[in-house]
């Protein structure tokens, strides 16, 4: 009797263990009849998911302690079939190499010691008990991963002819529970392990909890002009028209991953297409995280695979299978081990930038994550896989539109602008290039920078928040040139919608940093519209406008240079002189 209780608790340990630590598909769980106080039933929490029950044992009855009597093979089990693959497995094996099942004969059904090996194979499961257990059952049949195997082995010798469905009321015996799931293609669709319950006359109700990968993709943002704001990963960042963007993928796996024979592992990624991969050597990085250890990278073509470029998506990163990666090297992956894939793309747009989204709804990128999603299945084949939902972040990129006009406010042709940026490394402000759009010229110091020209309208397409420098480089004929106008752009991203709540340029001010305002003493020089909440600019479009407005006449020299005070030096001089040429005059008149 006291060998059939420990049976008892051992089959109830697999059922919980294998049914253990997943995320539970919330469901109606439906009412169950009163039962006996042992064994305790499970909750029911089934969504869409189908189960069928095959009694691998049968027992005459279930004590009010939880005791199943007279164990015999069941009806839903092969067991000759079933015992020839427990004896020839190495899964059970003990220190010694000795698998415990090795001695155990089948008998036919038909003689009076069918009963015997049934007995026997519960004797082995119950010195399992009595070896590993030491009072733990849980902690033991869950590193031990016997209770597994016993399953699995179980789910390949069931008798289709002999089986129960969710609803139907269960004999005394113990029943391997198989999840039928017919698709597993949808989001997140996993396939539950095949686990063991014990039946004692009350309805089927198996317990549906699975447990997925997660996958999170970010974008790191960095502020050319701002050495502080760098490498922070979020789901929103801007960037210049041909800068290279970088994007990590992390991925999780499964509680149960232990579970699992075989793993596959893919990541999908899709590109907008105003984004390009950046390709050559070692351009995706690929690393096995483990906390508390130094990351693995893995070896590109031997340890995963680059491939995809498809309508649905842009490339693949793909891991056939992770269970042979482990042990390999340093390789250590199991269930809290993290998969990060990093890489970059360049905000390019094709040709002049044109498939870029300035301003707006930005440019999305978007990856998710193919998964092996049935445990049960043996490694014949290919294995069945699940999809996560997408994640996506957005890439925002903005354009100034300076209108240059005359002192009476109309458009003015023959000028050419050049845009500079300030580096926050260099200290310097540096030639922005927008391309497909402006002409690389020299200064007089052998300088390059970039120019837009011949246009009343400048279109600088595709610039980031930072601080920036606008100059003229090419002055209309018979007009003085506008003074150097330096500016910074701001731009608030709302991470969670992942849009632009605010773009504006607050202020213009000087070389040295000084605010310029108008004669008021209060108007900037330059005005970028009025300020609201969402800022001066468009959020639309993405766009920051202004006028910037050419003199007519001879630049003078500044107040308080040289050039005044030579002409106040000579004007004196001539003042004086007519002075003294009006008195000596005078005198001779007299004389005269």
């Amino acid at each position: 009797m006291k060998m059939f209780k420990k049976v008892t608790a051992f089959f109830l340990a697999a059922v919980m263990v294998l049914a253990m630590n997943c995320t539970v598909f919330a469901a109606e769980v439906p009412e169950l009849p009163e039962a006996p106080e042992s064994p305790k039933p499970q909750e029911a929490q089934v969504l869409e998911h189908e189960y069928t029950a095959y009694q691998i044992f049968s027992g005459t009855e279930v004590t009010d302690k939880g005791e199943l009597l007279g164990i015999d093979w069941g009806t839903g089990i092969n067991a000759e079939e079933f015992l020839e693959k427990l004896k020839s497995s190495t899964e059970f094996n003990d220190a010694d190499g000795k698998n415990p099942f090795a001695d155990i004969e089948y008998k036919d059904p038909n003689t009076n010691t069918t009963t015997k090996s049934a007995d026997a194979v519960a004797r082995v499961i119950t010195n399992w008990e009595s070896d590993d257990i030491n009072g733990s059952e849980l902690n033991a049949a869950s590193e031990d991963g016997r209770a597994r195997a016993f399953a699995r082995i179980a789910d390949s010798c069931k008798n289709e002819g002999a089986v129960a469905t969710t609803g139907e009321r269960l004999d005394a015996g113990y029943y391997l529970v198989v999840d039928t799931q017919k698709d597993l293609t949808g989001e997140n669709a996993v396939r539950n392990l095949s686990f063991l319950q014990m039946g004692d006359g009350r309805e089927f109700t198996p317990v549906n909890k699975t447990d997925v990968p997660e996958l999170e993709k970010k974008v790191k943002e960095i502020n050319d002009s701002d050495v502080t704001i760098i490498d922070q990963w979020g789901d929103v960042a801007d960037y210049d028209l041909g800068d290279e963007v970088e994007f990590m993928l992390t991925g999780t796996l499964p509680t149960d991953y232990d579970s699992y024979e075989t793993y596959r592992y893919v990541f999908h990624d899709k590109l907008s297409p105003g984004l390009v991969l950046v390709t050559g050597d070692d351009a995706i990085n690929v690393e096995i995280v483990n906390q508390g250890k130094d990351p693995v990278r893995l070896n590109p073509g031997d340890e995963f695979k680059i491939g995809g470029s498809t309508d649905k998506e842009s490339f693949t990163v793909e891991i056939e299978d992770l269970k042979k990666l482990n042990g390999t090297r340093d390789i250590v992956i199991n269930a809290n081990t993290k998969i990060v894939v990093t890489y970059k793309a360049t905000l390019d747009g094709g040709e002049n930038g044109a498939n870029v989204i300035i301003g707006g709804a930005g440019n999305e990128n978007k990856a998710w994550l193919e998964y092996s999603n049935d445990p049960n299945h043996r490694g014949e084949g290919e294995p069945p896989t699940g999809n996560t939902p997408e994640d996506k972040v957005v890439v925002f990129t903005y354009q100034l539109l300076p209108n240059k006009v005359d002192e009476n406010g109309e458009a003015l042709e023959g000028a050419g602008f050049s845009l500079f940026k300030f580096n926050g490394v260099t200290n310097a402000y540096e030639p922005v290039e927008i391309k497909g759009v402006t002409t690389e010229k020299k200064d007089s110091n052998g300088n390059i920078y970039y120019e837009i020209e011949n246009v009343t309208t400048f279109e600088f397409k595709g610039v980031d928040a930072g601080k920036y420098k606008l100059v003229e480089t090419t002055v209309p004929a018979g007009y003085n040139k506008a003074e150097d106008m330096y500016f910074d752009v701001v731009a608030e991203l709302d991470e969670t919608n992942q849009k632009i709540i605010k773009l504006e340029i607050a202020k213009v001010y000087d070389e040295k940093g000084n605010e310029i305002l108008g004669s008021d003493g209060k108007t900037p020089v330059y005005t970028f519209g009025e300020m609201n909440e969402s800022g001066n600019g468009n959020l639309t479009d993405g766009s920051l406008s202004t006028s910037i407005v050419n003199l007519k006449g001879i630049v003078l020299p500044s107040t308080g240079g040289i050039g005044t005070t030579i002409f106040y030096i000579i004007g004196g001089i001539l003042v004086v002189g007519a002075g003294v040429l009006l008195v000596t005059r005078k005198r001779m008149s007299k004389t005269e």
